[in-house]
């Protein structure tokens, strides 16, 4: 049977990995679903990315296993300035003023885990998380509720890489807790539609340690600056401070104004001719809040993410520059 590398060499296959003469890549067919599968000869190919199917036991909490990038330094420029140019009440210059100023490459260390979250026999959810495993990271609180894209399947097993690798000190005792929490979370919709009650049975099943490369942008509007993190694997904007446009601060500021002198006459008229004392008081706090609320967002500074509906977002993989993965 007949093999072709990536490379477009055709191989003689056998049961066993056959490894291009040409280019050095691994190539091979799932013992699952027999899909053809071509990997760089560096690459760690933990399960089919056909089939999912487990192709290669691995401890993976044993090595250093980085996930590969597909966007270098000047793509992922361009696309938080994409995703800023979208923003509410970014300023209308934001596409001539856009500054960069400094980028990093980031590897965050990622306690992986598979969870299965059971109401019922019929109803079932289950989703694969990443957990930042390393308090040290700024950012990682935003990175609580990002979707990783770990479920695709290939790795690169790596001595040296240009970037910054982020130790590991969140331990797996707390990490397992998080992940349980997470499983809970995924069956709180299925409780809401179905009109269950009771906790889920949930299964937590750890696949080890990943590094996962994101990038750290630093740019500057006018005289200030501000940061953003993109995803190094599928260019999605995790987190960005922007800078809100000045009519848009005073459009949000006279709205909530508004908005609490409205609940307050509300309220009043309410106590005057109603007698309902307490829900005044109610309507007027309501106001307050709200309209509170509403003027805190016109500050000059806003933080925002790109939604992700699912951690199965296409990811796409390809080899920009050697040196970011290991040294020839």
């Amino acid at each position: 049977m007949n093999l072709q590398c990536l490379c477009g060499k055709n191989l003689d296959y056998s049961d066993e990995i056959v490894v291009c003469p040409d280019c050095g890549r691994q190539n091979f067919r799932c013992s699952q679903c027999a899909a053809p599968v071509s990997l760089d000869k560096d690459a760690v190919a933990v399960s089919c990315p056909y089939c999912s199917a487990t192709l290669a036991k691995k401890d993976l909490s044993t090595d250093k296993l980085f996930f590969p990038i597909s966007f270098n330094e000047t793509n992922a420029y361009e696309k938080l300035h994409r995703f800023l140019q979208n923003r509410f009440g970014i300023p209308e210059d934001i596409a001539t003023e856009y500054n960069p100023v400094h980028i990093s490459l980031i590897y965050v260390p990622l306690h992986i885990y598979h969870i299965k979250s059971e109401m019922t026999h019929d109803i079932i959810e289950v989703d694969t998380k990443g957990i930042v495993a390393s308090n040290k990271i700024w950012f990682a609180q935003n990175m609580d509720n990002y979707k990783f894209a770990v479920k695709s399947k290939i790795y690169y097993k790596q001595d040296e890489i240009k970037g910054q690798i982020m130790g590991v000190d969140f331990d797996k005792v707390t990490a397992d807790n998080r992940a349980r929490s997470y499983g809970y979370e995924l069956s709180n919709k299925d409780k809401i539609r179905f009109n269950l009650h009771g906790s889920p049975n949930v299964e937590i099943k750890y696949d080890g340690l990943i590094y996962y490369p994101v990038y750290e942008i630093e740019y500057g509007y006018k005289n200030e600056k501000y940061k953003g993190i993109i995803d190094a694997t599928n260019g999605v904007a995790i987190y960005t401070e922007y800078p809100m446009g000045r009519k848009t601060r005073y459009t949000l500021r006279t709205m909530g104004a508004a908005y609490i002198v409205l609940s307050m006459i509300i309220g009043i008229l309410q106590g005057i001719f109603l007698w309902d004392y307490i829900s005044t008081l109610i309507v007027i706090g309501q106001g307050i809040v709200i309209g509170g609320v509403i003027i805190s967002g016109s500050g000059s500074r806003k933080k925002g993410s790109e939604e992700i509906s699912s951690s199965d977002k296409k990811l796409f993989l390809s080899k920009l520059d050697n040196t970011l993965f290991y040294k020839e």
